[in-house]
C-alpha cells in the first residue's frame, strides 16, 4: 500500500501498518527516509529520519506536548492509515 505525499510516496512495509517507507516519486526503489506511526492519535514512539522531525524533535518539544513532533510524513502515514476513522 501506498500513496502520495507532495513529491514522496508512502509505504508500508509491515502488516500492522505503522513502519513505512517515504520513496521519491520518480524512482520508487529509492528509500528517502523510514518511520513508524505508533496509533490514532500522535505518540511519544513516532518518528521519521527525514530532517524536519530529527531537527524539530526536541525534549523540550516531547516535554511540552507529551509527544514527537509530527512531520509531514507522519502526518500523512496516519492519514493514509487510518482513514474513515474519527
Amino acid at each position: 500500500m501506498s500513496k502520495q505525499v507532495m513529491s514522496s510516496l508512502i509505504q508500508f512495509i509491515d502488516g500492522a501498518l505503522q513502519e513505512f517507507n517515504v520513496l521519491t516519486p520518480t524512482n520508487r526503489d529509492i528509500i528517502k527516509y523510514t518511520g513508524r506511526i505508533q496509533g490514532i492519535n500522535a505518540h511519544l514512539k513516532d518518528y521519521c529520519t527525514c530532517m524536519s522531525f530529527t531537527m524539530r524533535n526536541t525534549l523540550a518539544f516531547e516535554l511540552l506536548h507529551n509527544f514527537s513532533f509530527q512531520c509531514k510524513h507522519i502526518k500523512r502515514a496516519r492519514e493514509i492509515r487510518f482513514e474513515g476513522y474519527s
